[in-house]
This record gives C-alpha cells, structure tokens and sequence, in this order.
C-alpha cells in the first residue's frame, strides 16, 4: 500500500481535501505529516476506502489533528463506505457541531481521539468499528458521544473505548451496537440524562438486539444528578445482553433502569453491580484513581473479572487483555504509573498495519 503525506513542506499535499480528491482508493494511505496544519474546512468526500493515518501514530501529536468549526469536521457522504482512519485527532469545536458524521455508511477508527462539544460521532453505519479510541467533551455536559439512529446500523462495535465529559455518552436508537470493555466517565453530571441510553421504539419491525459486554460506567456526585447509568426501553428480542457490568456512582433513579420495569428473562443481566442502596453494590475502589487512572484496582469488582468470550483482543493502550481472566473497561490490568486516560500513547501493534481489526 503506497503512502500519501500531506503536510506543509515537500508532502504531495497540503490539505486533506485535495489529497482526497487527487489520490485513488484503495491502494494509497494519506499521511498526516508533523507539520500538518488542517486549514479548519470541512473534510467533506464521497469516495469509498480513503484510509488517514499519522506519521507518528499518536493521536495528540499536534501535527495529527483535524479541527473545525464547521457543522461537520469530517462528512462522508454518498460513498459505499469502508473509510479507515487511525492514530489522528478529529475535533469539531463547533457548539452544535458533529466531529464525524458518517451518513450511516461503514467506518473503521482505530486508535483516535474523537472530540466534540456536541456530538463526536453520528450514525454509524453497518459493520462500523471503532476501537482503542478517546471519545471525549471538550465541554462539561457534551450532548452525545455516539449518537446512532439508524436502521440501516447493523452489527457494528465499539471496543475498548473510553468516554468522557457526556451528558449521553452513547445514544442508539434503532440500531444493533455490540459494545466490549468500554469506560465511561461522567465527572460533570447531565442532569436529567442516562450516561448510556437505548431504546428501539416500533411495534414489531425490528427488535434492536444491543449488547454489551465487560463495562464500567461512573457517574460522580455533583448538582445535577443523572437519571441512570443504563437506560434500556423497549428490549425485543432474546439477542439483548447486559453483562459483566460494573455501573456505580451518584444516580437519581438507579445505575439500572428499564421500560418495562424490570428487565425481561430472555435478557442476560448476570454481574449487575448497582449502587442503588439495597441493590448488589461493587466491591469498592474501582479505579485505581478516579479522576487521574482509569485502570482498574486489584481490590475492586472489576480487576480479572470479564469474560474473555467477549473480550477485545487488545485494550485502548495496544495492551493484550488476559485471555482467561480480562479485566472490566478499556484497560488490561493495573497501572504501572499515571495512566491517564487524558495522555494517549501510541498502541503496542505498530501502525505499520494500522486497519487490521481485533475481533
């Protein structure tokens, strides 16, 4: 696969825009070089299977980011699809700005940082992957993180993924998410919202079938309080998981809450830990350092206890999981100093080959 750059000096390029439009798909690879500066345009393209990486394959190097200001950073529109894009950041710092906006179309992210002020990324489309990814507000209370409204959403995952700074981190409405070992953080409470909310609304079209495996989800204690952790409406189908689940934190109806009321029988809801009071509550401390390190504390519920049939093969860090006893969330194992999930570092794989998928 031969390389494109795009870069300030001696690249072939100097905007995303034009190297998309001179370059053929598939065969090349657009490289953002150090001294890439995005011009704050919308990246806007309809061919299918442009492939973006970076020179350095870390995603806060400066000379890696894409911004706008622009209702969209990225828009792909009218292709088949099979966009990839690793180790960049792709910002929107628009208010009711969308950093991507897939038009329900596939896309392959791996290794990125995702940022938004209202919504990082929009309906995505069937077989979308989005793995080893920082999905963060650049605001307190950001609207979405995922927002995903599409029936044409079938099949697709999100791996090892940690979410940051929503209101809503992950919204999906009529569509077929399978989500494993992701984080979610809220530090800044979106009161009157669910962190992690799915509902299919229809009479008998289509059930959803939305899985999630091995996750953490915190909200802290603050002035606005969210409804719940995980808000389930309208399970249809005997394919809809929740399991291995550690949910905690400040909630105003549970870390759980389902329409119906209760969660039907056909729905695996083993390893619930809620921290309603008289509910099954966590073995306490999850994290090693709320706030600082999100890696999991030896002492707590979620340290080697997910269930490696549905486990990643790698967590955010490039990290391999254990493949017998994996941890909750987006990382592997304890930290080994710091560990921030604000400091990207660039994964174990390489990005030599930088599209192949761990599933």
């Amino acid at each position: 696969m031969a390389t494109v750059t795009i870069g300030a000096v001696g690249a072939d390029y100097t905007t995303i825009n034009a190297a998309i439009l001179g370059t053929t798909f598939p065969g090349n690879v657009l490289e953002l070089q150090a001294d890439f500066v995005h011009d704050n345009t919308r990246v806007t393209f309809n061919k299918s299977d442009v492939a973006i990486t970076s020179y350095s394959g870390n995603p806060r190097d400066p000379g890696c980011t894409v911004t706008s200001n622009d209702t969209y950073t990225f828009l792909e529109q009218g292709s088949s699809g099979n966009s990839q894009f690793s180790g960049i950041t792709i910002e929107n710092t628009k208010a009711s700005g969308y950093a991507f906006y897939m038009y329900s179309v596939k896309v392959t992210l791996s290794d990125c940082v995702i940022r938004a002020a209202y919504r990082a990324l929009a309906y995505p489309g069937t077989d979308t992957t989005i793995q080893r990814c920082h999905i963060e507000s650049s605001v307190a209370d950001g609207n979405t993180g995922i927002y995903a409204t599409s029936s044409a959403a079938d099949n697709w995952a999100v791996d090892s993924c940690f979410f940051s700074g929503w209101r809503a981190a992950f919204y999906s409405y009529n569509s077929r998410p399978t989500v494993r070992n992701c984080t979610f953080y809220s530090p800044n409470n979106g009161d009157d919202y669910d962190l992690v909310n799915w509902k299919y609304q229809g009479a008998s079209s289509r059930p959803e079938e939305a899985k999630m495996y091995n996750c953490i989800i915190y909200s802290s204690t603050g002035t606005d309080t969210m409804f719940s952790a995980v808000y389930v409406d309208n399970w249809a189908s005997t394919a809809n998981v929740l399991e291995n689940i550690v949910a905690f934190g400040d909630y105003d109806v549970s870390s759980f809450r389902y329409t119906p009321a209760a969660p039907p029988l056909y729905v695996t809801t083993s390893d619930l830990f809620d921290s309603a009071p008289g509910t099954n509550a966590p073995t306490l401390p999850i994290f090693v350092a709320i706030g600082t390190d999100f890696h999991p504390d030896p002492a707590g519920s979620a340290y080697q206890t997910g269930n490696p049939a549905h486990t990643p093969a790698y967590d955010i860090e490039g990290n391999a999981f254990d493949p017998t006893t994996p941890s909750l969330g987006c990382y592997a194992a304890a930290s080994t100093g710091g560990g921030s999930p604000l400091v990207a570092q660039a994964p174990a794989l390489g990005m030599n080959n930088p599209f192949s998928l761990d599933l």
